[in-house]
C-alpha cells in the first residue's frame, strides 16, 4: 500500500540511523564482495565470521557478536577443514556451514527460513557463490540478477542481517573504478545495499586493497597483508603508497604557490628534489590526476621540444577556465 507525505511531514519524521553488523563496514542488506579467484576471498570471508561469531574486531570495526551462516557452494568440507587449520583459529559452534554443489539451484530463502527458526540470533550469512544461485537459463541477465539480489535483500531486511554475496570479477580490471569489475550485470550491483572488491595492489609484492562502499557507511580504501596463519591486517601506510603520497603533496604544494609550472618532468624533479626519475614521477601524477582535479590543478601535455617530454600544470580557482586562458597573459612563462 503506498503511503503518502508532504515535505514538511517527512522532515519532521523521527528517524533512527541504520544498524550495521561490522561498524562503518557492513549495513544491514545485501553486500557484494568479488575478488579474484586464488586471491584469498575465503580466508576473508573465515576470519569475517569468526569474528562476528566471537565478537572479536575485524580489520579494526567493531562487530555485532551472533550466528554465522556460511554457504560454501563452491568448496568441499575438506578443503574448508584444510583451510581452518591454516587459518590457527578454533573451529565455534557459532558458525554453521552448509555444503551444495549440486547443479541444481540452491534455495536460499529455504535455508535461511529453516536455520533463523533454529537459532534468533543469525547475524551474518554468506553465500559462496552467487553464481550458484542464479538460473543460468535465461537472456534478461539485468533484470534476472536484479530481481534475484532484491529478493535477497528482501530477506536480509525481514531477518534484520547481513547477507554477503560472493563473487568474482572480471578478467580485465579497472583499477581506477574497481567496483565496476564485479562480475555479473549492473542489476547486481545496483540491487546491492553495498560492494566490497579485493584486488592485489599495484607493483606492491604481497600487498592488496580492499575497497569498500555502501548505503550510509564510510567510503574505503584499506591496504591489507596477510601473516603466517593467512589473517589479513590493515596495513596504516604502506611505505609505496607513503613515498608516492609525499612526492605528490610536494608537487601540489608547489603548483598551488607558483600557479604554473611549464616544462619537464625531469626539471620538475630537480625543483623539488625529488629523489625519483623523470618517468616515475610521470608515473605517479598520472596516478593521482583524480588528486590534482580535487586541488583545482589541470594538467595537460604539449608537443615535444627536441627530445623533451613537457608538462603544463596550472591552479585554476575557477575550474572552468583552460590551460590556454590561464598563459594568456604570461606567455613568457612557457620557455
Amino acid at each position: 500500500m503506498s503511503e503518502y507525505i508532504n515535505g514538511s511531514e517527512l522532515i519532521n519524521v523521527v528517524t533512527t540511523p541504520g544498524e550495521e553488523v561490522v561498524k562503518d563496514f557492513l549495513p544491514i542488506g545485501v553486500t557484494i564482495l568479488g575478488a579474484p579467484q586464488k586471491i584469498g576471498k575465503t580466508f576473508f570471508c573465515l576470519q569475517l565470521s569468526n569474528a562476528i561469531a566471537s565478537g572479536d574486531e575485524f580489520l579494526g570495526h567493531t562487530v555485532q557478536q551472533g550466528r554465522v551462516l556460511y554457504c560454501a557452494l563452491e568448496d568441499t568440507k575438506e578443503k574448508i577443514k584444510k583451510r581452518y587449520e591454516l587459518y590457527g583459529f578454533q573451529a565455534s559452534e557459532q558458525i554453521d556451514f552448509i555444503f551444495n554443489n549440486s547443479i541444481h539451484s540452491f534455495d536460499i530463502k529455504y535455508e535461511l527460513d529453516y536455520f533463523q527458526k533454529k537459532y534468533k540470533n543469525i547475524q551474518l550469512v554468506i553465500i559462496d557463490a552467487f553464481a550458484k544461485i542464479i538460473d543460468k537459463n535465461t537472456e534478461a541477465k539485468y533484470l534476472l540478477e536484479y530481481d534475484e539480489v532484491s529478493k535477497i535483500h528482501d530477506m536480509a531486511l525481514k531477518y534484520h542481517l547481513v547477507i554477503l554475496l560472493v563473487t568474482h570479477v572480471n578478467k580485465h580490471i579497472d583499477y581506477l573504478n574497481p567496483f565496476d569489475s564485479i562480475y555479473g550485470s549492473r542489476g547486481v550491483t545496483a540491487a546491492a545495499d553495498g560492494m566490497m572488491v579485493i584486488l592485489k595492489e599495484q607493483d606492491v609484492l604481497e600487498s592488496k586493497k580492499l575497497y569498500v562502499i555502501g548505503k550510509d557507511i564510510p567510503e574505503e580504501k584499506l591496504s591489507l597483508k596477510q601473516d603466517n596463519h593467512l589473517t589479513y591486517f590493515v596495513v596504516e601506510n604502506d611505505e609505496h603508497e607513503q613515498a608516492d603520497e609525499e612526492d605528490i603533496t610536494k608537487v601540489i604544494h608547489y603548483i598551488v604557490k607558483k600557479k604554473k609550472y611549464y616544462g619537464t618532468h625531469e626539471n620538475l624533479c630537480a625543483v623539488l628534489n625529488l629523489k625519483i626519475t623523470s618517468r616515475k614521477l610521470s608515473s605517479k601524477i598520472k596516478k593521482y590526476k583524480s588528486v590534482f582535479d580535487d586541488n583545482f590543478i589541470k594538467i595537460s601535455y604539449p608537443p615535444r621540444k627536441a627530445m623533451a617530454r613537457l608538462i603544463e600544470m596550472v591552479y585554476v580557482c575557477n575550474d572552468d577556465m583552460t590551460i590556454e586562458e590561464v598563459f594568456e597573459d604570461d606567455t613568457s612563462y612557457r620557455h
